[in-house]
């Protein structure tokens, strides 16, 4: 998915469908140097364990913990 927020300890992809707002990834400490070359726009491919949804302000997010950039 394509990178749409970054944050100190997650960032948010955008889907390549629609049928939700996107995932919301939390990774871990042993990730950092990696998430921290980051930006938004960029794509990456991502595994980890869904952990649920979340909506906010009607916004539906799968939420991905801990996420590994691949």
């Amino acid at each position: 998915g394509q990178i749409s927020t970054i944050d100190k300890n997650y960032f948010i992809l955008k889907p390549p469908s629609t049928f939700v707002s996107g995932a919301r990834c939390e990774f871990e400490q042993d990730q950092i140097d990696k998430v921290i070359n980051l930006r938004e726009g960029q794509n990456v491919t991502v595994h980890g364990r869904i952990k649920g949804f979340s909506d906010f302000l009607g916004a539906v997010y799968i939420n991905v913990e801990p996420c590994y950039l691949d």
